[in-house]
């Protein structure tokens, strides 16, 4: 299959994506599915080429995106060939066992030896785009981490390697939903993005502010531990599965589709769970339970919870979930003390800072970040090819990630 027609039929097969087209720079173009090592090598350095401030070390890519679809990142590559000549004295009778293609002419013979001119040819995939799609079920799918070479762009390749992730994700059948940067919207609208979620702001500021100077007195109610009341009426909990601070993800994992409007349970498991897993890493997850009220199975009620983790320019907080702006700010002060307090111990190197994407059309979220005084450092459009889930941004306080939504 052709790469023009791949893009066209996108109803077809995801067995059928190893796509292949001329190219006017090189012979040759192809998109592949890559491994979850080589997405890491890959996705974590371009990324952190064009500055995106990507999760350190590129765990979440090698092992939580990738496993949720593993043939969910693409690579587009130009297939480069180069010729090398080289004299040498071989029995005359040439044959070649290395698989390269070789040509010889004899020069002159000497005991059964022939002096010979090989020519041979050899070619090697050089990476020129990258995207991920991964696919949330049958009706729901996202595209990220859209990166083209600063080289290679003009030649058409990422348009390529774009279509070619569409004609996977098949958005016959899905819905396909991105976190566009503001330049880039009318390109994607021409992709058939024309539906709009809401637009995101990048705020960011420093934990040293928020715990001396902004919130201080909250900050020492909230002092480091694995379980802090914050009054009679709830609690707040920092689960780390090597403890017996647990919370049944069950309950938690509702609140991405409530809110979101994304029905990713795989996602929202593997994720928490990564962040129980991985606490002496820094990742983090922070939950606010009642202390008066019990669900159906009698448990806690949940009020909220929000995730932390180290990028390679700071902490990134996502995602936050709760429709209490009082309780928001508990649990990103607690997030902020837990990451403070293990820095002085075992320095991880990573700046306190944080970065944290929220829905512009929250005004309880723009309003606290206001009173911070924390800035919008990198505002994003969440577009859609399809209908858009319904959600609610009152519940939101941060996204999980723009990168998967």
């Amino acid at each position: 299959m052709t790469l023009t027609e791949s893009a066209a039929a996108t109803a077809s097969s995801p067995q059928d994506i190893l796509l292949t087209a001329k190219s006017k720079v090189a012979s040759e173009f192809v998109v592949d599915h890559v491994s979850a090592e080589r997405a890491r090598e890959l996705f974590l350095g371009w990324s952190t080429t064009e500055q995106w401030n990507p999760t350190r070390g590129g765990d979440d890519v090698h092992d939580i995106f990738h496993k949720i679809d593993p043939e969910g990142f693409l690579v587009g590559s130009i297939i480069v060939s180069s010729d090398k000549t080289v004299k040498a004295t071989r029995p005359s009778k040439i044959d070649d066992e290395d698989g390269s293609s070789s040509s010889g002419s004899s020069s002159d013979e000497e005991d059964g030896q022939t002096s010979v001119t090989i020519k041979k040819t050899s070619t090697v995939k050089k990476p020129v785009a990258i995207i991920s799609a991964i696919r949330f079920g049958e009706d729901q799918a996202w595209i990220g981490y859209y990166i083209v070479d600063a080289k290679e762009r003009g030649n058409g390749y990422g348009l390529k390697t774009f279509q070619a992730a569409l004609a996977f994700l098949n958005p016959a059948k899905r819905s396909i939903g991105l976190d566009a940067v503001m330049t880039q919207v009318p390109n994607y609208e021409k992709s058939g993005f024309t539906n709009v979620g809401w637009q995101s702001e990048r705020r960011n500021g420093t934990i040293a502010s928020l715990l001396e100077t902004r919130e201080p007195t909250l900050a020492k109610t909230l002092h480091q531990g694995p379980v802090v009341y914050v009054n009679d009426t709830r609690e707040l909990r920092v689960i780390d599965s090597g403890s017996e601070n647990q919370v049944d993800f069950d309950t938690l994992i509702p609140f991405e589709a409530k809110y979101t409007g994304l029905r990713r349970p795989e996602f929202a498991k593997r994720w928490l769970k990564y962040h129980a897993d991985n606490v002496h890493k820094r990742w983090i997850t922070v939950v606010a339970l009642s202390r008066t009220e019990k669900d159906a199975e009698g448990r806690p009620v949940v009020l909220g919870y929000g995730c932390i983790r180290p990028a390679q320019e700071s902490y990134r907080v996502g995602p936050l979930y709760t429709e209490s702006a009082e309780v928001a700010k508990e649990i990103l002060i607690k997030l902020s003390v837990e990451v403070s307090e293990a820095e002085k111990i075992s320095p991880l190197g990573v700046p306190l800072v944080i970065d944290m994407d929220i829905p512009q059309a929250n005004a309880q979220t723009v309003a606290m970040f206001d009173s911070f005084g924390w800035k919008d450092v990198f505002p994003s459009l969440r577009m859609w090819r399809g209908p858009v889930p319904k959600h609610n941004v009152n519940g939101i306080y941060a996204v999980a990630t723009l990168e998967l939504g």
